[in-house]
Parts: structure tokens; sequence; C-alpha cells
């Protein structure tokens, strides 16, 4: 199965912390979590480090759904792809200033636009800087 988007963790962030049905984007959210074993999503690898970086947090503020063994293993019964491909701090740098975006941000965009694959993203501040990188959103059919 070819791949269906770029998940990013912003989006993640909704599956596993509670308290965020009120958030915004959070329909998009349920929608996505409830299609997903039908998809496949790729993630860079910084992707990891970001929701390392969440559980831990989520755990130490109690806010996790489950904990994060858990956590992981519901994720991992999802077709993520991990890309390999880390681009170098230049092609970061510059993406970054074209769209706006930060540099973490950038890994997703440049990962978009090498994939030809749209964002699944709930970041407000990420969508104008993908609109500016010309990749498109990730949208039901």
């Amino acid at each position: 199965m070819r791949p269906s988007f770029v998940l990013d963790c912003s989006v993640a962030a909704h599956w596993v912390f509670s308290g965020e049905e009120a958030m915004p984007g959070s329909a998009f959210a349920v929608a996505l979590l409830q299609r997903m074993p039908a998809l496949v999503a790729v993630v860079p690898g910084l992707w990891h480090v970001e929701l390392a970086a969440m559980l831990r947090k989520g755990a130490q503020q109690k806010r996790l759904k489950a904990t994060p063994q858990e956590v992981v293993a519901q994720l991992s019964a999802f077709d993520l792809r991990t890309d390999a491909i880390l681009p170098d701090a230049l092609t970061l740098t510059e993406l970054s200033r074209q769209c706006g975006a930060s540099a973490y941000d950038s890994v997703y965009l440049d990962l978009c636009q090498r994939l030809r694959l749209p964002l699944a993203t709930l970041d407000e501040r990420l969508k104008p800087c993908a609109e500016r990188a010309q990749v498109k959103l990730f949208q039901f059919d």
C-alpha cells in the first residue's frame, strides 16, 4: 500500500493526551485515528523524539490516556513508516527561511516535498508554512 500522508506529532498528541477532546482539530484527530488501520503514514525520525518528549511530559503531568508503553503499543499497530533521510542543515535552514517554519517543522515539510505527500497536522503555525512550501494538507476523501 502506498503512503497516504505525512503524520505530524501534533495529531498524535490528541490521541494520547486526556482533555484534548475540546481542543480545535479534535474531530479531525478522532476521524483520522478511526481510519488509521486502513492508512499508511510516513513520519520523520524526529517524530519519535517528539513522541518520547510528549510521553514523558504527559506522564509527569498525569495527562496520558494510557501508560507510555500502552501508547507506543497502540501506535505500533498502525502502518507508520519512518523515513530514514534527515535533511542537511543547509536544506532545513533554507526551507525554514522560505516558509517561516521552525527547523523542526521544516523536517516535516521537506519530507512532504520529497515524497509528494500531504501533511496531517493540527499545528496552526505549521499550516500556513505548509501552504508557502506548496505542501497540501491531508484531507479525507
